[in-house]
């Protein structure tokens, strides 16, 4: 598959991504809360398919990651020619020493809470790599127990690259 190149807009991005996990956050008692940007916001350029894909992963991860009862609270936000999306969730966190290691292929965390966890890794590669092809940077911020947000920014078009 080529890559696509056309104006992806955020918010709709965001909703439609968190919107394929209410069931399974609802399954689970995990409240899923999406909070829609006070002001409309700029398209970044990019592939809406892979990117939106990116997203589905960090929100499933964030479901996977917390206790029964839990909270996932997912945003986004324009600041200084920047998008910048945040996931959050109140699950069992990431050991400081793990949080340097997330991003890579295969990589899991062997953290109390997590043995039941499916997967090979996080999928947090793929999200990577699909940011960086943003040109784009994910990081995020945990504390073991209290939990952890991801946060994806990604420089909105140049303005002559939209068309009008």
């Amino acid at each position: 598959g080529g890559y696509v190149n056309q104006p992806c807009y955020p918010d709709q991005m965001l909703q439609q991504a968190s919107q394929e996990f209410l069931e399974l956050a609802k399954s689970r008692g995990i409240t899923l809360q999406w909070y829609p940007p006070q002001v409309p916001l700029s398209p970044f350029l990019g592939d809406p398919g892979q990117f939106e894909r990116a997203l589905s992963n960090l929100i499933e991860n964030a479901i996977k990651f917390t206790p029964d009862g839990g909270k996932v609270l997912v945003s986004v936000a324009e600041q200084a020619g920047q998008i910048v999306f945040k996931v959050t969730d109140n699950g069992i966190g990431i050991p400081s020493e793990a949080q340097q290691h997330v991003f890579e292929s295969f990589f899991r965390a062997n953290q109390r809470g997590a043995e039941h966890i499916s997967g090979s890794g996080l999928g947090l590669n793929l999200v990577k790599t699909v940011v960086e092809r943003h040109h784009g940077k994910v990081w995020l911020e945990s504390e073991s127990q209290m939990g952890t947000t991801f946060y994806i920014s990604i420089p909105v078009a140049p303005d002559a690259m939209i068309a009008q």
